[in-house]
């Protein structure tokens, strides 16, 4: 198999975000390239992708339909099926267009005597880097079906994850809509019938009357200035968040604002420590599979952190005290990641842990929410209230001119 040159974006062993190209036959030799010059990758993908798949690489497959493929090629793999047959049947299968002409493309490759993980490897858009290294870990271990059945498992659990904060986010941002329409319906229609009231009655207007009046100008007769204004700063943040500087400083701001910190790390725990457990249980090392977990975490900061880790546990530390000194994790899962590695059982000991900051970081989403509401009416409650009482102020200072 030709060499494929990829484009990758590492973390070094100082926590610099490097970015190049390198030339490997496959994701997983690209994946350990990186690792044996010292670097964590963040990113690795083809920087040649032909014309016939730029339609399919802008599409995206969810992740419950990757759940589904995993599940369905585990159980034909562990029936006795070949992997040929089995992608046959998969293909006729899957609903999804996109999936359907991806996998079209691996099984041509798995016949062409390509590996089933080098295949994968070739449409990093659609299967993550987890998957692709599960796999590999399987075609080494020969438990491609029970691999792939644990990656349905790990799919299914970041799936629920992702669903619960997004269940989370609804009423919040609903919330901010209605807030937004009404501020904008009052500022355009309410403010302007009080403001000519006003001007015919030819009187002195309170200084928080004259604040909103501007703004209410502002917001009729310059309103595409203002969205304009809007669109810029959006695209600005978003600009500078997709820097590494940038995304360095938003990833770390997650995980240490108050209100957020808890949440954000039991979701991290909760990733990482499943995503290990899966590796490890899959004959996975635990260097490589530490390295891989903290990617699953989506977070440049906690893969600079634990990439630290890995270079203590390459000169003989304990996992136990590499994650201590990263300051990102509970005692709680760092005592149980102790007590599996003087067990043995280490990958028991996190899948254990995983549960259990599955279910405390439902209830942070929660308690977050019992104290979000509340401050967010109130919130909309003043910035409504300054609205009326600035537009009513000179009728009691006409009614107390008439007394």
């Amino acid at each position: 198999m030709d060499a494929i040159t990829y484009k990758y974006r590492a973390v070094s062993s100082n926590g610099i975000i490097l970015k190049g190209e390198l030339s490997a036959k496959n994701e997983m030799e690209a994946l350990a390239i990186l690792r044996e010059q010292g670097r964590t990758p963040v990113e690795v993908k083809p920087k040649d992708i032909t014309s016939g798949n730029v339609e399919i690489f802008k599409k995206k497959v969810k992740m419950t339909d990757l759940a589904v493929f995993c599940r369905q090629m585990s159980t034909m793999l562990g029936a006795g099926l070949a992997l040929d047959r089995t992608l046959s049947v998969q293909i006729e299968q899957t609903d999804n267009k996109t999936l359907k002409e991806i996998l079209i493309q691996v099984d041509s490759r798995v016949r062409q005597g390509t590996s089933f993980s080098a295949a994968l490897s070739e449409h990093p858009d659609i299967f993550p880097k987890l998957l692709v290294s599960m796999v590999y870990a399987g075609e080494m271990t020969g438990s491609l079906d029970d691999v792939l059945n644990k990656m349905a498992v790990q799919l299914e659990r970041d799936n629920r994850i992702n669903n619960k904060i997004r269940s989370a986010m609804i009423y919040p941002v609903i919330l901010l809509c209605v807030t937004v329409v009404v501020l904008i319906i009052m500022l355009t229609k309410v403010v302007p019938t009080f403001t000519e009231i006003y001007k015919t009655a030819d009187m002195e207007l309170p200084k928080l009357t004259l604040i909103i009046v501007d703004i209410s100008v502002a917001v009729t007769d310059y309103w595409y200035i203002l969205l304009a204004s809007v669109i810029g700063i959006g695209y600005g943040v978003r600009m500078f968040l997709s820097t590494k500087t940038g995304r360095m400083k938003f990833d770390t701001l997650k995980l240490r604002i108050p209100k957020l910190k808890i949440p954000m790390q039991q979701i991290v725990t909760a990733r990482f420590t499943q995503t290990l457990s899966t590796q490890l249980s899959s004959g996975i090392s635990l260097i490589e599979a530490v390295a891989s977990a903290s990617e699953t975490c989506n977070n440049v900061f906690v893969v600079k952190k634990v990439g630290e880790g890995v270079d203590g546990l390459k000169q003989g530390s304990t996992l136990a005290v590499e994650l201590r000194k990263t300051e990102l994790f509970p005692q709680m899962m760092l005592s149980m990641i102790g007590v599996g590695e003087e067990t043995g059982d280490l990958d028991g000991m996190l899948a254990k842990t995983a549960e259990y900051f599955d279910e405390m970081f439902s209830t942070a989403v929660q308690r977050v929410l019992t104290i979000l509401e509340p401050v967010m009416i109130v919130i909309i409650a003043v910035i409504v209230g300054m609205v009326v009482v600035g537009m009513y102020l000179p009728m009691f200072g006409m009614y107390s001119a008439i007394g």
